[in-house]
């Protein structure tokens, strides 16, 4: 089997969900374990282990892994030899054993352009920092994740740092949150403008401390910057920012690939081109 074509559709019978929670992802799921199955019953896993029915090309992922911890974890060899037993007995109570596995594609553009997120990252004179994200959180924790990313580059303490979006005034452009894209785009966007942050910041440490730029190294247990071999003589990122306002805007941009768009038989459709990024996260259930 190299190949399958499906259509999937979706009867809503109460609030309308969207087409990603409904039914692309649950409906192509559906497919997927039912046509494995189908082919085998028996050997559902092994050939979940070794067979992929949608020819996608994942850029990351050790799914094989996920589902061995998964079966481990349920004891899934010893569920088989129970259920083995009962069938042999012809007890009265059988042993169904249900498993389920996914692959999907999340953060990925849309037809006018890459997926991109934009950040600005700002260290402020009393040792703080402010970090305006074009995502929009609702409950998904980016305010910690965000000041995490930050504070694991600049050396600042995450609860000296601000997560602040949803204002036009401050954040002219943005994505918002959609697609399980607010980590892999937002998440890398501020971890981008907090890298390049620290170049500009090494840049004006040079100038303070008279020195080389390259023979600076940062300290983020200190949040500053120092010459190499001798820590004393050093500048914290916070009195960089007293004269001139030390921040960083980046756009992170995921790269995408073309790829044809398959039809039934695995066909090329012709014309109009699939085009991904993201990534590819997947699960396995017991």
């Amino acid at each position: 089997m190299h190949a399958i074509w499906a259509s999937v559709h979706a009867f809503e019978d109460a609030t309308p969900g969207p087409d990603s929670r409904r039914g692309k992802l649950s409906g192509a799921t559906r497919v997927s374990v039912t046509v494995i199955d189908s082919a085998d019953p028996e050997n559902y896993v092994e050939l979940h282990g070794r067979v992929s029915i949608f020819g996608a090309v994942y850029d990351s992922g050790d799914y094989a892994v996920a589902l061995d911890r998964a079966l481990a974890a349920a004891g899934y060899e010893d569920l088989r030899a129970e259920q083995a037993k009962r069938r042999a007995d012809g007890d009265v109570a059988q042993l169904g054993i249900g498993l389920s596995c996914y692959v999907e594609i999340t953060g990925a553009g849309a037809e006018s352009g890459n997926p991109s997120e934009d950040a600005t990252v700002e260290v402020h004179p009393d040792g703080s920092a402010t970090i305006l994200t074009g995502t929009s959180p609702h409950g998904q924790g980016h305010a910690t994740v965000w000041a995490m990313l930050a504070s694991d580059e600049l050396g600042i303490p995450i609860d000296k740092i601000t997560l602040k979006w949803g204002d036009t005034d401050l954040i002219p452009e943005g994505g918002g949150t959609g697609g399980s894209r607010s980590l892999q785009q937002g998440g890398a966007a501020v971890q981008k403008a907090s890298q390049e942050l620290l170049d500009v910041a090494r840049q004006r440490a040079a100038d303070e401390l008279e020195a080389n730029p390259a023979d600076l190294v940062f300290d983020t247990c200190r949040s500053a910057f120092a010459v190499a071999g001798d820590p004393d003589v050093s500048v914290p990122l916070a009195k960089l920012a007293e004269q001139e306002r030390l921040l960083v805007r980046a756009v992170f941009h995921h790269a995408r690939r073309d790829l044809p768009v398959r039809g039934p038989r695995g066909r090329d459709r012709g014309g109009r081109r699939d085009r991904q990024g993201g990534a590819a996260p997947g699960g396995d259930h017991r």
